[in-house]
């Protein structure tokens, strides 16, 4: 299943280390809305853990 280009601006900063709040402030979102959008990945990427979603996101091009 594809990942929202919002998933994946997501994944794609925690990637790069970047934590919840961070990614909130950075996107001008509410910390609820990434937490949202990562759980939506991961189970779209077929991912138990964020680490998980990221490898998959990667392996499939998407970040």
């Amino acid at each position: 299943m594809k990942i929202s280009v919002c998933e994946a601006i997501c994944l794609r900063w925690a990637a790069e280390g970047k934590g919840s709040r961070d990614i909130a402030v950075l996107e001008a979102v509410p910390v609820e809305m990434v937490a949202s959008l990562f759980s939506s990945a991961l189970t779209k990427l077929g991912a138990s853990t964020l680490v998980e979603a990221i490898e998959n996101a990667k392996m499939r091009e998407v970040i």
